[in-house]
């Protein structure tokens, strides 16, 4: 089902359902329609399909030739290995390579013996000795249901732009990775099938050990005494895991959403939205700290910690997935924005960090507020709050209850972002 027939049938039961007495359906219904918004304003036109349609091609000859050629030694078996559809992630991403940065592909065996393909991203400037001698790493897990690393093309570029060495790879039984383990009996079941919480924490810890490896292409430039880790739905409940139990990481950003089960000990950026896995509207007012579990028990420890919940977003506003997966248009704007910051903040040290973590740019986006009049481009959910609790860098504590409202934030003047802009 197209995400505008899946936005018309829920609208209807929207329209069918009894609200509650505190609940106004005519803004829920104006909150619920922004789910369509990145299809609508990018997707829908014929450009972009046709630039689509050209990826797909390229990347179904590109696994096509490889199966053939490895000699029954590879197996992906992925509905998105060969990068067909809603698979084939952003077009627009594609030009990076050469034009913005450098793209070096990678393969290595995880604890099981599966081949794991994955990629390192470098600016020009890296790769050309016009930043940094050494560069803070960050690596990136995808969702799970199949979700490919090509999903998430657009943090890696931005990062990468931002001086950062990232990698980013395709979870074993996912995109071009292979199912199985070894041939041996011993490891050939062994993380399959890939929708498995050990699995996801045991491929990304083994992804940190590659990145920090010397087989990693890029090892000459990586600082090691410097690691960020970031990832989406079960790759956000894997990173929650891992900067738990890992003392190579240094700071964590869990795209819905931050693990309320573990133990805190590096800064956490937590993201999420109104409207989950299966976007369904609203009847009544949900529990307005319900998206803020992690974030509380965070507060709790004394660890650095952030809550944003977007307005009228979806879980797949971290994911962008070509005419299917629903989400709005600046979700993903704004999360390339915080978690940039975040990243620089505790990486970098970064004097301008604080203030791009506390900047009022996104209660007030001119962008959205084109889309969505009545909701004046304020893109914090206002179902749910949006918290913070960190230490600025001049040692003062910061704390507060609601990015939407009730926080001082402070006056950003700068042009809209965009983190197509933002890749160098």
């Amino acid at each position: 089902m197209t995400a505008r027939l899946t936005l018309i049938a829920l609208l209807a039961a929207l329209a069918l359902a009894a609200p509650a007495a505190a609940y106004d359906p005519q803004t829920e219904a104006a909150n619920f329609a922004r789910i369509n918004q990145r299809f609508s304003s990018e997707q829908a036109d014929a450009d972009f399909q046709g630039q689509v349609a050209q990826h797909e091609a390229i990347d179904m000859a590109d696994i096509l030739q490889r199966d053939a050629t490895a000699g029954g030694d590879r197996f992906s078996g992925s509905l998105c290995g060969s990068g067909t559809l809603a698979c084939a992630g952003d077009p627009r991403m594609y030009d990076f390579a050469g034009k913005r940065g450098q793209i070096t592909p990678v393969i290595y065996k995880n604890r099981n013996g599966a081949h794991i393909e994955g990629h390192i991203w470098l600016s020009n400037a890296s790769v050309h000795g016009a930043g940094p001698a050494s560069l803070p790493g960050v690596v990136i897990e995808t969702g799970s249901v199949q979700a490919p690393e090509r999903w998430y093309m657009w943090i890696a570029e931005v990062l990468a732009n931002h001086g950062y060495e990232v990698m980013t790879f395709d979870v074993q039984g996912q995109g071009r990775s292979d199912a199985f383990g070894s041939h041996d009996q011993q490891h050939f079941a062994k993380g399959f099938p890939a929708q498995d919480t050990t699995h996801f924490v045991e491929d990304l810890e083994d992804a940190i050990g590659f990145f920090e490896g010397d087989a990693n292409p890029g090892a000459a430039l990586l600082d090691r005494s410097r690691l960020g880790i970031a990832g989406h739905s079960l790759g956000a409940t894997s990173v929650s895991i891992v900067q738990a139990q890992d003392p190579r990481v240094d700071v964590a950003v869990a795209w819905d959403n931050v693990d309320a089960s573990v133990t805190p000990r590096v800064p956490m950026l937590g993201m999420s939205a109104d409207y989950w896995l299966d976007p369904t509207p609203y009847t009544s007012d949900p529990d307005p700290d319900s998206k803020a579990t992690g974030f509380a028990k965070w507060k709790q420890a004394g660890v650095d910690a952030m809550q944003v919940v977007l307005r009228g977003g979806t879980h797949y506003e971290w994911s962008y997935a070509p005419m299917m997966l629903p989400a709005s248009l600046r979700g993903i704007d704004s999360a390339a924005w915080y978690t940039t910051a975040w990243l620089d903040k505790y990486l970098e040290a970064d004097p301008t960090a604080d203030a791009r973590l506390l900047s009022n740019r996104w209660r007030a986006d001119p962008r959205d507020a084109a889309l969505d009049p009545a909701g004046k481009g304020n893109l914090f959910s206002f179902y749910y709050r949006s918290p913070v609790a960190i230490t600025l860098a001049d040692g003062t504590p910061f704390a507060c209850s609601d990015l939407r409202s009730s926080c001082p934030l402070r006056t950003d003047d700068g042009e809209p972002y965009s983190y197509l802009d933002d890749r160098g």
